[in-house]
């Protein structure tokens, strides 16, 4: 089951958006747990304790805990659920880069823009619950959800695969790893590491920072391109 929050302090756009969501799972056949909420200081509290939504559709400006704020508690708390903002001003989007933002949607393009937006998040959440990397050997066999991969890193003859609370070293090589794993989502920062794009949650002039609190070196060569795919990831940066 798919876990959504939807955050709002007007009413209306709330049921708006609400009915949308449930027009679209419905037609789509998800199965999914829709949660409301008509503040953002009563959200924030909600991810500070832990609660988990794969997708969050999240106003910016609201009083108290505005959307900023919700931001950085879900990149700290929930740094695995895809996050939809919508805004009514351009600026917020660019404030907001830092954060691994799924999508920005302008309130005045949300007719056009809030459903596409919904229909990509909820394909690539399946996409990846339903996608492992299995690990074989002669004591061990182990599948690891792709959405709980990090980062993996090259160790002498070994790859270490990074997880939310663990590391996993495996006998293979880095490039080895990243051919079995064929997916858009796995891409080189430097020569001896692979990122999952999902958990990127700040990319600078030199380092990309991931979401278990970790940077890793960007190498020069790999900077200008990385830059790319991650606003090809996060969508158009209105």
């Amino acid at each position: 089951m798919i876990k959504i929050a939807i955050c709002d302090d007007d009413e209306r756009c709330l049921a708006a958006n609400e009915a949308l969501v449930k027009e679209y799972i419905t037609a789509q056949k998800i199965i999914a747990d829709i949660h409301t909420f008509k503040s953002g200081e009563f959200f924030w509290h909600d991810i500070q304790e832990g609660q988990f939504y794969d997708l969050i559709l999240l106003d910016i400006e609201m009083p108290g805990k505005n959307g900023m704020d919700i931001a950085k508690s879900i990149a700290e708390h929930s740094p695995s659920s895809l996050a939809v903002f919508i805004t009514s001003y351009q600026k917020f989007a660019v404030d907001a880069f830092e954060y691994s933002i799924f999508r920005y949607v302008l309130k005045n393009e949300i007719r056009e823009k809030l459903l596409p937006a919904i229909k990509d998040a909820l394909f690539y959440i399946e996409l990846q619950s339903d996608q492992t990397y299995e690990i074989r050997t002669t004591t061990q066999f182990q599948k690891v959800p792709y959405k709980n991969i990090i980062a993996i890193r090259k160790d002498g003859k070994y790859s270490i695969m990074v997880l939310f609370d663990s590391e996993i070293k495996i006998r293979k090589s880095l490039s080895a790893i990243h051919k079995e794993l064929d997916s858009e989502d796995f891409v080189y920062v430097d020569r001896s590491c692979i990122v999952n794009l999902v958990h990127i949650v700040k990319l600078d002039e030199m380092d990309v920072y991931m979401s278990n609190n970790t940077k890793l070196a960007v190498s020069k060569k790999r900077h200008r391109e990385l830059k790319e795919i991650i606003n090809m990831f996060w969508g158009d940066k209105i």
